[in-house]
């Protein structure tokens, strides 16, 4: 349906403006006033955002949102100190 697709495009555009980059590779499909979500994301958090932005746009009713958090993936050798420069506890580092 042309409404569909428009829809879609609407959401696609608003999670393409979003400063999370994650959102600009989700896929995005309408059926009526049902948005699904697919794709992944680093946290939890995103996959919140990317629903709630979805459901700001005009015409959206319903998100079945299906997006897989999948973590971030610590660097290979990466120790106490890189990890606590990460999280913002530095200061905590063993020195």
């Amino acid at each position: 349906m042309p409404e569909d697709e428009a829809l879609s495009e609407r959401v696609r555009l608003f999670l393409a403006s979003s400063n999370i980059p994650a959102l600009r590779h989700l896929s995005v499909e309408v059926d009526g006033d049902t948005v699904l979500l697919r794709g992944g994301v680093q946290t939890y958090y995103e996959k919140q955002l990317a629903a709630e932005f979805s459901r700001r746009v005009a015409g959206v009713i319903r998100v079945d949102n299906r997006i897989d958090v999948r973590g971030y993936a610590p660097r290979i050798g990466a120790g106490p100190a890189d990890d606590a420069r990460r999280t913002g506890l530095e200061h905590f580092a063993p020195g």
